[in-house]
């Protein structure tokens, strides 16, 4: 049987936040509906991973990936973000992300040649647009809003930073031949795209993970055919 490994973070392993800011997963964060297409499916994605995470991970998996594998490898959500709550906390406090750009494309790069070794098959999810707006709101739970605003410069930079990442991905996994599964298009072409994002602005609803459903879906069954 064809196997699907999936690497990722919260987006990959289904979770959606509510109106609370409680976080929860989706009615199939198993992608069931991929095993009817004759896969065997095992989701490797953890809360918060960063690509390090998905390193290790990855390492974890690495014997029992082989030729009849495809790997769907997406992350970066969680690396170009801040530790929020701990940067406005003191004056001394360094305003890094969690995985520099720079850093981030030398491990994205790592993570498909240590996958592409065993033989196994690269699938590069790019990633969800954010909902600045929503999401600045959630940062705001986490620190004094003004000081927030004034170090960003405008809340869209939280959007333009994290579609850098994302465009570092996409060149990577064509530099490395990888397939693209694009979800974030047909996220960015909906006029409701407000309704396809959880509170937090990061996680998509039940219906933005439809997006993802059917960009899965539409790819394997091309894979099979």
């Amino acid at each position: 049987m064809n196997k699907i490994e999936i690497f990722g973070d919260s987006v990959m392993g289904g979770v959606i936040c509510d109106s609370n800011w409680r976080l929860k997963f989706r009615n199939d964060s198993k992608y069931s509906y991929l095993k009817e297409l004759g896969y065997d499916i095992r989701n490797n994605a953890k809360i918060g991973a960063t690509i390090k995470k998905g390193l290790q991970i990855i390492a974890k998996r690495k014997n029992e990936l082989n030729a009849s594998t495809t790997a769907i490898l997406e992350f970066g959500g969680n690396d170009c973000s801040y530790n929020w709550k701990d940067m406005f906390n003191s004056e001394d406090t360094l305003k890094e992300p969690y995985v520099s750009i720079s850093e981030y494309s030398t491990l994205i790069s790592d993570a498909i040649d240590s996958i592409q070794a065993t033989g196994a098959k690269v699938a590069v999810c790019n990633l969800v647009p954010i909902d600045s707006e929503r999401y600045f709101d959630w940062i705001c739970t986490q620190g004094p809003k003004d000081t927030i605003l004034e170090w960003l410069g405008d809340k869209q930079m939280i959007y333009h930073w994290h579609e850098i990442y994302n465009h570092e991905l996409e060149r990577i996994a064509s530099e490395k031949g990888c397939d693209l599964i694009n979800i974030r298009r047909n996220f960015l072409l909906r006029h409701d795209y407000k309704q396809l994002m959880s509170q937090d602005g990061i996680h998509p609803t039940e219906e933005g993970y439809k997006i993802i459903d059917r960009e899965f879906n539409e790819y394997f069954r091309f894979q099979t055919a």
